[in-house]
C-alpha cells in the first residue's frame, strides 16, 4: 500500500510540474507577439452594435491593434468633405471611425485606418451616391485599351473577379489622381487620432492596364513620346 501511495505521489508531482511548464510556455509564447492585429472589414462599421460586438471580440482575444477598412469602393466610413459616405450607413450623422476610435482607445486598442487606394467600384449596380467619382470623374478610370470605355457596358461584366475583372480602378498614372488620394490621406490623419495608415490596392488592375486616355495624352505632352510605342519597342528588344 505504501509503495502504491509513493507511486501516486510521484505521478501527481510530475503531473503538476508538467501543467506548470505548459502554462509557463503558453505565457511565454503569448508574450512573443507584442502587437496583435485584427483586420476589420467595412461592413462591420455600419452600426454601433456591430462595432461594439467586434471590439468585444478583439478584447476577449487580446488584439491590441485593429485595422479598420474606412475606404472601400470610392466611399467613406467616416465623415469627409472629399469622399461620399457609404450608402450602407443608414444614419448619415453617424461617424463610424470617430466612434470606433473612442471606444477602442478606452480598451487600450490602437486604431489604424485601412484604405483601398486605386480600386473604385466592383458591383454590377452603380453607386447610389451622385457625388461618387464614377460619376464626377469618370475620365480618371483606368482601362486596358486606348479607346474610351463605356461604363454602363463594362459594369455588366463584373462578377466578383472570376473573369479577371475586379472592377473599375482609377488610373495611377492620371495627373490628377494621386494628388486627390493624398488629400484623402491627409484628411484622415489630420481629423482622426489614428495610430497608422495602411494602403491596400496600391497597383494597376493588371499588366495590360495603364491606358487611360488622359494619362497617355499627359505623358505624350510631357515627354514628347508615345508610351505605347516605347513599350512595344522594349518588348521587341
Amino acid at each position: 500500500m505504501n509503495n502504491l501511495l509513493i507511486k501516486l505521489q510521484r505521478r501527481a508531482t510530475v503531473t503538476v510540474a508538467l501543467l506548470c511548464s505548459i502554462n509557463f510556455a503558453s505565457s511565454t509564447q503569448r508574450g512573443e507577439f507584442e502587437s496583435r492585429y485584427l483586420w476589420v472589414v467595412r461592413n462591420t462599421l455600419t452600426s454601433k452594435s456591430n462595432i461594439d460586438e467586434m471590439l468585444q471580440f478583439a478584447t476577449i482575444n487580446r488584439f491590441n491593434h485593429i485595422l479598420v477598412q474606412v475606404r472601400g469602393r470610392g466611399d467613406a466610413y467616416y465623415n469627409s468633405e472629399l469622399v461620399p459616405k457609404s450608402n450602407l450607413i443608414k444614419d448619415n450623422n453617424f461617424d463610424p471611425l470617430s466612434y470606433i476610435i473612442k471606444e477602442a482607445k478606452e480598451k487600450g486598442i490602437n486604431v489604424h485606418a485601412w484604405v483601398n487606394t486605386y480600386i473604385l467600384w466592383s458591383s454590377r449596380v452603380k453607386p447610389l451616391q451622385k457625388d461618387h467619382i464614377l460619376y464626377t470623374n469618370s475620365n480618371w478610370i483606368d482601362q486596358n485599351k486606348s479607346k474610351q470605355i463605356d461604363i454602363s457596358s463594362e459594369i455588366k461584366k463584373f462578377n466578383g473577379g472570376k473573369n479577371g475583372l475586379e472592377g473599375f480602378y482609377i488610373a495611377p498614372n492620371h495627373p490628377e489622381v494621386n494628388s486627390y488620394l493624398l488629400s484623402i490621406f491627409k484628411d484622415l490623419v489630420k481629423n482622426y487620432d489614428l495610430d497608422g495608415l495602411h494602403l491596400d490596392y496600391v497597383r494597376f488592375h493588371d499588366s495590360e492596364y495603364g491606358q487611360n486616355p488622359s494619362a497617355i495624352a499627359y505623358y505624350k505632352n510631357y515627354f514628347g513620346i508615345n508610351p505605347s510605342l516605347s513599350s512595344n519597342s522594349v518588348r521587341k528588344a
